[in-house]
């Protein structure tokens, strides 16, 4: 974000390296889908271990229930996140998630 002679703040990418945004962009995305790929590849084992045997009627109903669980917390972690890096930045927003991850492996 660069300042114009007005003083208002300006996105056109001035002092950001674009070729390591980029990387770390598809690094993400890759990241992202291959926790996608891994947690659709447990759910028909899932279904026939512990949904099949209690209720076979419903137990693909259920187990998309539950994947619905684990993907809806992706989904809010990164609507709520995201505003918050925009508001706080980067310098602020790593600490505090450094903190976390150190906390929630204790």
């Amino acid at each position: 974000m660069s300042t114009s002679a007005t003083g208002k703040a300006s996105l056109d990418g001035a002092g950001y390296n674009k070729t390591k945004l980029f990387v770390l962009s598809v690094i993400s995305l890759v990241t992202a889908g291959m926790v996608f790929s891994l947690r659709s590849s447990v759910l028909l084992d899932l279904q026939k271990v512990f949904f099949e045997p209690k209720d076979p009627l419903h137990a693909a109903g259920l187990v998309t229930a539950v994947a619905g669980v684990a993907f809806l917390g992706f989904a809010i972690s990164v609507l709520v996140a995201s505003p918050l890096c925009d508001y706080l930045g980067m310098g602020l927003c790593w600490p505090w998630r450094a903190f976390c991850i150190s906390v929630a492996r204790c």
